[in-house]
């Protein structure tokens, strides 16, 4: 059965990962080795080479995320979380030239005399569908599918913009900290 596949597959990753981080000498100096370790089973996580492997990689990004020296079984929750990832990272692309993505700012206060010489930009999206998006949600989206560096340049861009007006009206040495 299943259950007692399940319990002999993590005794041999546990394994494995125990003997990979025994330490070893490599030129004289100890060395330490951890691993991460994406699990897959055939034929309930997929029929095919492709599709189980397309699988172990996503419990093997389970199991990074979980720390260093773990191992971390497919499961359909993987699968929902990887095309939801999928739909928001495209629907991302597009969020700048529909106008969905907005910058706030957060004022930074003098606590000796409570006043405000600078603010932090942050960056805000509200989808369509979803309503506002969590930049926890979001940001990490954006720097694995590649378009952080265009989302950054459009904060910038609007945070360049708005200091600009900030310091005609409020300070000339008022300052935006951009993250």
């Amino acid at each position: 059965p299943l259950h007692s596949d399940r319990a002999h597959i993590e005794q041999v990753a546990q394994s494995l990962l125990g003997a990979l981080a025994q330490p070893y000498t490599l030129c004289g100096q100890q060395v330490f080795v951890t691993a991460s370790i994406g699990i897959t089973v055939y034929p309930d996580d997929g029929g095919d080479i492709s599709s189980l492997l397309k699988n172990a990689d996503q419990a093997l990004y389970a199991a990074k995320a979980a720390g260093r020296n773990q191992f971390s079984f497919f499961t359909q929750h993987m699968q929902q979380d990887a095309v939801k990832r999928m739909l928001l990272a495209t629907d991302l692309r597009s969020a700048v030239p529909k106008g969905q993505l907005h910058v706030v700012y957060q004022p930074i206060v003098e606590l000796a005399t409570g006043a405000v010489h600078k603010a932090e930009a942050l960056l805000r999206w509200t989808h369509p569908e979803r309503g506002a998006i969590s930049p926890a949600e979001f940001i990490p989206i954006a720097e694995t599918s590649g378009s952080i560096v265009e989302l950054g340049d459009w904060v910038l861009g609007q945070a360049l913009a708005q200091v600009k007006v900030w310091r005609e009206h409020l300070r000339p040495d008022f300052q935006i900290s951009v993250n």
